[in-house]
């Protein structure tokens, strides 16, 4: 198709294309398309293919120059992609189309393409990766909170202390201490080990027996914020726990594999450490991750991350009841908007560096993926495979794609490895950081 096309870059990702189909092109297109209509032309009075020009023209003429302008539009902006040589990531926009018979058909079009990514020198990127290990005091500690998941729960004639374990009913009251009618919960059961309501409300509780009463606040805090509730409780019953004794026997109830207490505690700091360097790595990855996207600066496509907020709204409210509400859902949408151009920056930098480095997982590698997977589920591979989604097929082969790349920039950027103590490591929450270079 002879076009002419016009090309104007608006930024790193769009850009403007304007098109003009020459007139003789259209008027054979609709000379065409008006034939292929007289041909097969049905009307009263008339026989087939005798039906005069003038009366096909003045009842078709609007629908054929419609329909024809319609797909002289997509061959033309088809043509002006592959003139230009771009690669759109979404459909054009297109805009200010303009045609009349005897005139050229014109429009502009906004085509959105990738942006161009320059990965920086890997060697560049140093980190300071925090190894953290667990104390004897941190391994006593794991170990007590095993018993506890052992324990055994005893009536108890003593008056509740922080160990017990309480039963009560509760009467809800207003501002006033006035009872709400119908604001009443039976049998309610907590641990008060686990400090759950606060310093005021144990300090009303500590000391009372069997059908005895207190008025007590509860303080809950969740993602809504800090709440208060005033009510009367009346103690039903008080148990204590009886924990099993800490010896040989107690490592092989926790594990059978396991012979005493000493093997118990080598298994626990293994355990511990395991979980804390993988938590560690983890968050050394998002900061490399952060790092090549601060030396890599490039824009994320506006419509990709349109429809990609659009579809996290969606999820979102998939299982809420009704329509859901416009501004709630903007807020959404602003609220997410910086996790969404981090998550898609990542996605496009991530393409980047499978293009680059030849990263692509294989299918080997994604059968070596699903046989240990179906081992950890003790089933057969072939069985395994025919139980899983398209979806579930998906995530897995995303999944083994990401520990690829990731595994890749841990052995190619500088790692500084540093011995730390687990209280450290979990009390700071940021175990690696970036050394300026």
């Amino acid at each position: 198709m002879d076009i002419t096309v016009e090309n104007n870059r608006l930024n790193d990702v769009e850009t403007e294309l304007k098109v003009a189909v020459p007139a003789e092109y259209m008027k054979s297109q609709l000379e065409r398309n008006l034939a292929a209509v007289m041909s097969q032309a049905r009307l009263p009075g008339f026989r087939p293919g005798k039906v005069p020009r003038n009366v096909l023209v003045q009842k078709f003429g609007p629908a054929v120059t419609e329909d024809t302008v319609q797909k002289v539009l997509q061959e033309a902006y088809k043509s002006a992609l592959d003139r230009e040589k771009l690669f759109p990531i979404s459909p054009g926009e297109m805009r200010d189309i303009s045609f009349e018979p005897g005139q050229p058909l014109t429009f502009k079009v906004i085509v959105e393409t990738l942006p161009e990514i320059v990965i920086p020198e890997l060697s560049e990127i140093e980190v300071e990766l925090k190894e953290p290990e667990a104390s004897d005091d941190d391994i006593q500690t794991a170990i007590e909170s095993l018993r506890e998941s052992q324990a055994v729960l005893v009536p108890s004639e003593n008056p509740v202390d922080l160990h017990s374990v309480i039963t009560f009913d509760m009467q809800e009251l207003d501002e006033g201490g006035v009872p709400i009618i119908g604001h009443v919960q039976k049998d309610v059961t907590i641990d008060m080990s686990r400090h759950q309501f606060g310093e005021e409300f144990a300090s009303r509780v500590l000391g009372l027996g069997c059908d005895q009463t207190a008025n007590v606040v509860f303080h809950r805090t969740d993602q809504s914020g800090s709440k208060s509730l005033r009510a009367q409780i009346t103690i039903r019953n008080i148990q204590q726990k009886e924990l099993p004794e800490l010896d040989d026997d107690f490592a092989k109830l926790v594990n059978p594999n396991l012979e005493n207490l000493d093997e118990l505690r080598r298994d626990m700091r293994k355990y511990i450490e395991a979980r804390a360097r993988h938590t560690s790595r983890q968050q050394m990855f998002r900061l490399v991750a952060d790092e090549l996207m601060k030396r890599s600066v490039f824009q994320v496509p506006p419509r990709m991350l349109d429809n990609y907020l659009d579809r996290m709204a969606e999820e979102a409210t998939r299982n809420s009841k009704g329509k859901p509400d416009e501004d709630a859902l903007k807020k959404f949408r602003d609220d997410y908007r910086p996790s969404a151009i981090w998550t898609l920056r990542w996605y496009l930098l991530r393409n980047k560096l499978i293009q680059m480095f030849d990263l692509r997982t294989t299918q080997e590698e994604m059968e070596q993926e699903l046989a240990n997977l179906a081992t950890l589920d003790d089933e057969l591979v072939d069985e395994f495979k025919k139980k899983l989604t398209e979806e579930q097929m998906q995530q897995i082969s995303d999944d083994l794609q990401e520990r690829k790349v990731l595994s890749y920039l841990e052995n190619n950027v500088k790692l500084n490895k540093v011995t730390v103590s687990l209280a450290e490591f979990e009390g700071r929450g940021e175990p690696s950081k970036i050394i300026t270079v």
